[in-house]
Parts: structure tokens; C-alpha cells; sequence
């Protein structure tokens, strides 16, 4: 029942029978095809891959290859079929494996970026370092403040008529 639902909602197409927009389909890669459809699912899965990316900055984030690189298994089992033939037993297995192979550099190499990307903030320091830098705000606080009031009086007493200054006892 939820499946005809679905077909209903979604429509007949499925999403990996759509050429894929923005990037120009190789040769190799044969509309309504295993191919083709191996290709859009790696399409995908790096437009998935790259949201993690984008989304996360810190390296304990990327522990698991799973969030950041695309496997076999899981672009096979999008398509239906197993990882074995897909990559390794058919004429296009070659141009795909290479195909694949530059997408997850591509994500390594986002991923490295994200992570040395000088961070910027509080929220990237650790306490110790958040107290440390308090305390010395606070010290250059009370100095400048010190520094001020003193420029204020001598300000007050430079601009101060002789005749207050007498009645005050200043001078």
C-alpha cells in the first residue's frame, strides 16, 4: 500500500532514470542504463557527501569514511545490482571505476580543506585558553580605564579658569 502511495506521490520516473542536470553525461554513461543509472547515483551521493562537508568543521566529524567518501556497496545497492559487475565485469566497469575514484578525491580533498581552514571564534578555543583570554581583556579593562580618568582630570584641570582653581586649592 505505501509503495503504491509513493509511486503515486513521486510519479512512474524514478530518480535515476533523470538525466542528470549541470554536468554533461560521458559517453561510457548510457541513459536508462546500468551505466547510466550507476552514474547518476554517484551524482547523488557526492552532492550528499559534499551537504556533510559543508555542514561539519570539525575533524572528529569525518572519523567514519562513510560520511565523507562514497562506497561501492552503497552505489550498487542504490541501482540494484551488486558491486562486483558494476565495477569490475563489464566494458564501461573501467571509465566508471575511474569516474569514481576522482569523486572521492575530490571529497578528500574538500574534507582536508574544511578541516585546515583556519578556524576563527571562541567557540574553536578550548576554556584554559577562553580564561586566559578574559582575564588579560579584563587587566587592559582596568589599565585603560586607569589611563582614562587620568587624561580626563588633567583635561578638567588644563581647561579649569585660575580663579575655580584658587577657590578649589588646586594651584
Amino acid at each position: 500500500m505505501t509503495d503504491d502511495y509513493l509511486k503515486e506521490f513521486l510519479g512512474e520516473d524514478s530518480s535515476l532514470n533523470k538525466p542528470v542536470e549541470g554536468e554533461k553525461r560521458p559517453s561510457w554513461a548510457i541513459d536508462g542504463e546500468t551505466s547510466g543509472k550507476a552514474y547518476d547515483a554517484i551524482i547523488k551521493f557526492k552532492k550528499a557527501k559534499l551537504r556533510y562537508i559543508n555542514g561539519h568543521s570539525h575533524e572528529k566529524d569525518f572519523k567514519s569514511k562513510f560520511s565523507y567518501k562514497i562506497s561501492k556497496a552503497e552505489v550498487a545497492k542504490e541501482i540494484g545490482k551488486k558491486p562486483q559487475p558494476i565495477f569490475k565485469g563489464v566494458s564501461y566497469s573501467v571509465k566508471l571505476s575511474e569516474y569514481f575514484d576522482d569523486v572521492n578525491d575530490k571529497l578528500e580533498e574538500k574534507k582536508e580543506l574544511k578541516i585546515n581552514k583556519p578556524k576563527h571564534g571562541l567557540q574553536h578555543l578550548s576554556k584554559d585558553e577562553i580564561k586566559k583570554k578574559a582575564q588579560k581583556q579584563e587587566k587592559d579593562l582596568v589599565k585603560f580605564q586607569k589611563n582614562n580618568c587620568e587624561e580626563l582630570y588633567e583635561r578638567l584641570l588644563s581647561n579649569m579658569p585660575l580663579d575655580i582653581k584658587k577657590n578649589l586649592g588646586l594651584k
